[in-house]
């Protein structure tokens, strides 16, 4: 997340494209469904060059990548 938290901040399209992909495939690997979509639209703005809502987007994947740590971490709990 903070590859991609700082990205936002800078502007920087290039580097979002790239860091929203990685989390995107990192997400998808897992079975965050919703995250993953999420990725993919902040990697689409970053291929169109359109920053226009990338903070917005930006804390609806702060809000699920928490949600989806959460809930990995309490099935590495259940497991051990």
């Amino acid at each position: 997340m903070d590859p991609l938290r700082e990205v936002v901040a800078q502007g920087d399209t290039l580097s979002l494209e790239q860091a929203a992909h990685s989390l995107k495939s990192s997400t998808s690997n897992v079975g965050a469904v919703t995250l993953a979509m999420l990725c993919r639209e902040l990697e689409s703005m970053g291929q169109a060059n359109d920053l226009a809502n990338t903070h917005t987007l930006l804390k609806q994947v702060e809000t699920e990548y928490e949600q989806v740590r959460k809930a990995l971490a309490t099935m590495v709990t259940r497991e051990n």
